[in-house]
């Protein structure tokens, strides 16, 4: 009975440590996918294959959204925004008996601290929304592809893109990429259901 219990007990510690030193792989291996990642994309603008014709498209498409067709919203936004600020500093500064410093106060304030903010502000809300662009999405993925960065996360991004957008053609392909990444992860049950959905497509 004591052998038996005593078996048993070193079971459940060897089953513990191995749960245990499982959990660390899979940590130690995602912090490692991680690093390594960070370290390509640190080390790919220093690639000149980096700057091939898609990655320009992407950059000039990038800015002229960004930049130029902010234009007119950025005008009219300074127009209304600094009329107003100008007036209500103006009132506060007239109350307060401060005229003879009022295109100092301006000048501080307004163009040195507030229209830069703003500036920032439209930038970054227009980048932002400039991801959701399908096009510049299908080919920053293909780019990540290009250079070795494919994870799941952008395959699926790329499916969903196309497939929203109704481009059969690029859904077939990015399937087909998908669908060999988790072969080669010998990951049965996607790859699977992966085919599954091109041969329906390809039965429309």
């Amino acid at each position: 009975m004591h052998s038996s219990g005593t078996s048993e007990t070193i079971c459940v510690m060897i089953k513990a440590i191995g749960n245990i030193g499982k959990a660390a792989m899979h940590k130690t291996s995602s912090l490692r996918g991680t690093l390594a990642f960070a370290a390509r994309v640190f080390l790919n603008p220093f690639d000149r294959r980096t700057y091939n014709s898609a990655s320009r498209m992407v950059f000039i498409h990038q800015f002229y959204f960004t930049s130029v067709q902010i234009l007119p919203l950025f005008l009219f936004v300074a127009v209304i925004f600094g009329s107003l600020i100008n007036g209500m500093a103006f009132q506060v500064v007239k109350n307060l008996g401060l005229t003879d410093y009022l295109g100092r106060l301006l000048m501080g304030f307004v163009v040195t601290e507030l229209s830069p903010f703003v500036t920032v502000l439209l930038i970054a809300l227009r980048s932002s929304s400039a991801i959701d662009d399908p096009l510049s999405r299908l080919i920053a993925s293909g780019l990540a592809v290009r250079h070795g960065l494919e994870t799941e996360v952008i395959l699926r991004t790329a499916v969903e893109t196309a497939s929203r957008n109704g481009w059969k053609r690029a859904l077939l392909a990015w399937l087909e990429r998908l669908k060999s990444f988790h072969e080669a992860a010998k990951d049965v049950e996607k790859t699977s259901a992966i085919r599954s959905r091109i041969n329906l497509i390809l039965s429309i």
